[in-house]
């Protein structure tokens, strides 16, 4: 802004300045505007690049929700770090990898069930799609979680 505002200073009519003053205005707007350049493409900040891995596990687990293999290891695999660098990245937003994939999973399972035009789609099917192997041990994890079984759930008891 202060470069901007040099600049306009020197085409305004009363500007009354010789060639040699409105070199030097010309060279501290150019140092300005160069920083103003550096500043911007310097590498992100660790806050912005912990945001940005977090967002991208986010991505993945979401894309991979109804794979039954998708657990930290998994994760930490396919965002190319070490399990206990991912574990530390959760840790930063109070989260572990498992409870955000569980979240997630209990959120999308908890939509389905209750969605009144996928009321023909049986536990079994819903199950399978969101990452569980089979419905007995969807069953058993939607019951703790939620304190009814999928059925009772659906029928809204």
């Amino acid at each position: 802004q202060a470069a901007l505002g040099a600049l306009l200073a020197l085409l305004r009519p009363s500007a009354n300045l010789n060639y040699e003053s409105a070199d030097n205005v010309l060279s501290a707007v150019t140092q300005m505007l160069s920083v103003s350049l550096h500043r911007a493409a310097r590498p992100p900040t660790d806050a912005r690049r912990r945001r940005q891995r977090i967002e991208l596990a986010h991505r993945h687990i979401l894309d991979h929700i109804g794979d039954p293999s998708l657990d930290a290891a998994e994760l930490a695999a396919a965002l190319h770090m070490s399990r206990r660098t991912l574990y530390t990245m959760f840790r930063d937003y109070d989260l572990t990898p498992a409870a955000l994939i569980d979240d997630i999973r209990m959120e999308r399972c908890t939509h389905v069930l209750r969605d009144a035009q996928q009321r023909e789609r049986s536990i079994a099917e819903i199950a399978l799609e969101h990452g569980f192997r089979d419905a007995t041990s969807f069953s058993r994890w939607f019951k703790a979680r939620s304190g009814s079984s999928p059925s009772d759930y659906r029928r809204g008891k």
